[in-house]
């Protein structure tokens, strides 16, 4: 079995946006500041073999690694510090 070991990051940018709020004597609009958000993924996979695909691959992913409060819309905020483990196999053709 040969082993690779895979880094990934992630950067993602939610600009200044408007969303509906029904508690706003205004427009009925709130504005909702930019956030910046970290995603880091490490995956190690083992291989059968150089010419053929099929293996396991053992994966780690963190989503918004800095635990940053981020909002979708009025109310409803993203997910904080999201861990994520997973296994896959490939079997070939």
């Amino acid at each position: 079995l040969l082993p690779r070991l895979e880094l990934q990051a992630e950067g993602v940018l939610l600009g200044p946006r408007w969303s509906a709020d029904a508690t706003d004597e205004g427009d009925g609009l709130r504005r909702l500041p930019s956030h910046g958000l970290v995603h880091l993924r490490a995956a190690y996979r083992l291989r059968s073999s150089w010419l053929v695909e099929s293996g396991v691959e053992l994966s780690v992913r963190v989503q918004n690694l800095f635990d940053r409060l981020a909002w979708a819309q009025t109310g409803m905020p993203l997910a904080g510090r999201t861990w994520i483990v997973g296994v896959s196999a490939d079997l070939g053709d």
